[in-house]
């Protein structure tokens, strides 16, 4: 635990069980008397409880501190942030690997090798670095950048996929084209290198923290006065 937090910790203790402040020698809680009743069982007005009001509120307040007092949260999943900067070099190889693996298939009008290419390395974990890549960012300035060159990259990788499909007669529709392929090819191209763009440009904006101060303070338990100190 922090050494605010322990203060502050002790400060509601202190507030709670008694003392002048912090470190202050504590003392045991008063036991009220027990309610008086009249002869019909009404009450008579009953004893205050032991805190006053003014305890209360300041009880509150050092509780209110405390919960606080902890390091200014993340706006950013940072363990998403960190995991794209792998997921970008798994993308990276991809786009190494799209001229030499993919396209001499596509322009080759290989139906089938198309098929069984976007389902082995490393084209099978395409989707999920790009998610990975999109949740890292998502609370950035680029988050909406990123979306889009997320879906149209998506959505080429689909279109070769079912352009594979249609021309193995899977569909009943007339074979395609015989140069859709490629065109479909060169697409995917073109949105990866849009995506990894942004990506990168995505992964190296600092993770974003809230700028605001934490405020802790010493409360005169008998005033009621805060002196806040900015950390």
């Amino acid at each position: 635990m922090q050494p605010e937090k322990i203060a502050l910790s002790l400060l509601a203790t202190s507030l709670l069980f008694g003392g002048g402040g912090i470190g202050g020698a504590a003392y045991q809680i008063p036991q009220p008397p027990p309610l008086q009743r009249g002869r019909h069982g009404e009450d008579w007005g009953g004893v205050e409880d032991a805190l006053s009001s003014r305890r209360r509120v300041l009880l509150s307040l050092a509780c209110g501190f405390v919960a606080t007092g902890g390091t200014p949260a993340a706006l950013a999943d940072v363990t998403n942030k960190l995991a794209s900067s792998t997921a970008l070099r798994s993308l990276d190889r991809v786009q190494e690997q799209l001229p030499i693996k993919l396209k001499p298939v596509a322009q080759a009008n290989n139906y089938m090798g198309i098929k069984q290419a976007l389902r082995l390395p490393p084209f099978d974990q395409v989707r999920k670095d790009l998610l990975t890549v999109v949740r890292g960012g998502e609370d950035g300035p680029k988050a909406g950048e990123l979306q889009l060159a997320y879906k149209s990259l998506i959505r080429s990788l689909e279109d070769i996929d079912a352009t594979a499909s249609i021309g193995m007669g899977r569909s009943g529709k007339p074979k395609p084209d015989q140069f859709q392929l490629a065109i479909d090819y060169d697409e995917i191209e073109k949105a990866l290198e849009v995506f990894l763009r942004i990506g990168t440009e995505a992964a190296d904006i600092p993770v974003q923290y809230d700028s605001r101060q934490t405020q802790i303070g010493s409360i005169d338990v008998r005033s009621g006065k805060v002196e806040p100190r900015v950390i």
